[in-house]
């Protein structure tokens, strides 16, 4: 038996006494010992389990019933506690045996896209490892891999061109969208302006996507350009026009037309509450017309001149022409570029027209840039004079 048994078996030795010692008194011992008693008398149990027994023993003296009983558990925690040693004993045994025959985690490979081959990183032996520890001193535990050499290798000997066109190839057999590989190709092509290729040619794009491609391929041709010109600054007043040059203009539009009844300056006026007017007498009116994207010629004086004409003509709802305002031209001189533009011109509808519905086209030309665009505007012509809005009554 051992010299000493685990203090958690101990423990639990006067807890098998005392349930062997009620067993025992409840159950009456053996059928030659002391009489039985009531349930309701424990302390006359107490008793016949203290006092000695007719064969001449005890119950609860060492070598009565009740101490051999406790020998018994006692050898029976031992032989208890050391088998759960062994068992955990081999536990440990086994956890080192799997860790020892467990294999190192493999090392992630780099898997190179470029067509060359290309020379992996390799495992530094625990002489390298000591090495670059003593020269740069602990390796960093939240980084162990920082001591590597770059992942992706230095390309051998590929000229700008070379790689330039490399590029190109991998974007055109991709599956971006066709606007998508244009732009990219259209910004490749600043590594090798000599062969700088049309991306509005690509296949799969709109005419509206082939102009705006022509134009931004231009565009950032002409920033580039200024960006490593020796200046080093960019000069607004060019950038402008390398911009409008590159993008080119937007089309010549009339913005608003209206008939007005006086004009102060530019989006400033009387409008008319409702083009009605009498007919069988004169009506005097303002055509007011604002402007977008009109051309500004530079001028030798260094100033800027705008040149437009102006024609109006009235037909009928039925589209017959009934009176026409002569063409005016619109000339215009300024120090600086003008950014707003609107033309204010007097007509005087006939007294001869009679009473109906007619259409008023407002047709303006852009002299300098040879565009024309034109609007259209609806009036009335009534017999009855309470018929006709008037504001300032």
């Amino acid at each position: 038996m051992r010299s000493s048994t685990s203090p958690f078996y101990k423990n639990l030795q006067p807890v098998f006494l005392i349930v062997i010692a009620f067993a025992l008194v409840g159950c009456g011992g053996d059928p030659s010992g002391p009489p039985r008693v009531a349930d309701d008398d424990f302390e006359s149990k107490i008793t016949i389990a203290l006092n000695p027994s007719p064969t001449g023993g005890t119950l609860a003296g060492p070598s009565g019933v009740v101490g051999g009983v406790a020998r018994q558990a006692e050898q029976y925690a031992d032989q208890l506690a050391d088998k759960l040693h062994a068992i955990n004993k081999r536990a440990a045994a086994d956890r080192r045996t799997a860790l020892a025959a467990k294999p190192p985690p493999a090392i992630p490979q780099v898997q190179w896209l470029d067509d060359e081959p290309q020379s992996h990183w390799t495992p530094r032996s625990h002489e390298q490892t000591d090495q670059a520890t003593s020269r740069t001193g602990a390796i960093n535990p939240l980084n162990p891999l920082a001591d590597r050499p770059p992942a992706v290798a230095p390309l051998k000997k590929v000229d700008r061109e070379q790689l330039v066109r490399r590029l190109a190839e991998r974007v055109l057999h991709s599956d971006a969208l066709p606007i998508v590989k244009a732009t990219t190709l259209a910004t490749l092509s600043l590594l090798n302006r000599k062969e700088s290729t049309d991306t509005a040619e690509l296949k799969g794009l709109s005419p509206t996507q082939r102009l705006r491609m022509k134009r931004y391929q231009r565009l950032i041709g002409a920033l580039h350009d200024q960006a490593v010109s020796d200046e080093g600054e960019f000069d607004l007043a060019s950038l402008e026009k390398l911009c409008e040059k590159a993008l080119g203009r937007e089309d010549f539009t009339i913005r608003k037309a209206l008939l007005v009844r006086r004009v102060v300056s530019y989006s400033v006026y009387d409008e008319f509450a409702d083009n009605r007017f009498m007919a069988g007498r004169e009506n005097p009116v303002i055509v007011y017309v604002e402007l977008d994207n009109f051309h500004s010629e530079e001028v030798s004086d260094g100033g800027y001149e705008v040149k437009l004409a102006q024609e109006v003509d009235l037909y009928t709802s039925d589209g017959v022409l009934v009176w026409s305002q002569p063409r005016e031209q619109v000339p215009d001189r300024s120090r600086n570029r003008r950014r707003d533009f609107f033309i204010r011109q007097m007509i005087r509808l006939p007294a001869t027209l009679g009473v109906g519905e007619f259409v008023l086209k407002v047709r303006v030309t852009d002299l300098h840039a040879g565009l024309v665009d034109e609007r259209s505007l609806p009036l009335v012509l009534v017999a009855d004079e309470r018929l006709v809005v008037d504001p300032q009554k």
